[in-house]
């Protein structure tokens, strides 16, 4: 039985060892061996600290999205208040004017460019801004549905900023440093004692053995693929 290559990306041993641990639960002749029980219990311990470290990390990537969002939908509604600014009809630049004083204003304190908290601060401050022009804002088309966006936004960047910083209370190691003692478990000690296992045809472990060895060759193969893929050059 192969060993698992040490390149291999921590969201693949994730699932590798998720497919694993459901072969394990659903065997119970392998679970009858003592050994192999108390390496699945650590593993199973290791791989949910690390789905959890994972899901933390594409928690932030969602931040990370959300908050280029409310960017765009700030920068949609202050162009077509831009535009209200060159209308052809006075009374709606005038509408327009104080609007796009607060625009400008709000643009310049770099709240597009601002960390999250500050940029929350500002959209906050943005919005009681803009209360004693309401009526203005009704006025002019297209730009109460762009600011209710942009404020949509925002509530859903503070609601998704909220379940992250829960989900990082006691959380604060990497899916990265899990790596090495699951491959440890798995290479080290699993992989030896299976590869016996077949060997001598054992009644409890053999089957299972075989699912294991089988999905660490196709593990083996993804990583084999995306390391043969070409890699683009910069151009110069």
């Amino acid at each position: 039985m192969n060993k698992i290559f040490n390149r291999i990306m921590n969201t693949e041993l994730d699932a590798f060892v998720a497919t694993a641990l459901r072969s394990y639960n659903a065997d119970k002749k392998a679970q009858k061996n003592a050994f192999v029980a108390s390496k699945m219990s650590e593993l199973d311990e290791l791989h949910t600290k690390m789905n959890t470290a994972i899901l933390k990390d594409k928690g932030y990537s969602m931040l990370s999205d959300l908050d280029s969002a409310r960017d765009d939908k700030f920068m949609r509604a202050k162009k077509i208040s831009d535009a209200y600014d060159i209308f052809p009809i006075e009374a709606k630049r005038t509408l327009n004017a104080p609007i796009k004083a607060l625009f400008d204003k709000y643009a310049k304190s770099g709240l597009t460019s601002a960390n999250y908290k500050s940029e929350s601060a500002l959209i906050e401050s943005f919005k009681g801004d803009l209360k004693p022009y309401q009526e203005n804002v009704a006025a002019l088309e297209g730009l109460k549905e762009a600011l209710d966006e942009l404020f949509a936004a925002e509530d859903a960047f503070l609601k998704a900023s909220d379940a992250y910083t829960h989900a990082l209370n006691g959380k604060t190691a990497s899916a990265s440093s899990y790596k090495k003692p699951m491959l440890s478990i798995i290479n080290d000690t699993l992989v030896v004692y299976l590869s016996a296992m077949i060997v001598s045809n054992d009644a409890d472990c053999s089957d299972f053995a075989k699912v294991v060895e089988t999905e660490i060759e196709r593990t083996n193969a993804v990583i084999e693929k995306r390391s043969a893929l070409p890699k683009l050059q910069p151009q110069s």
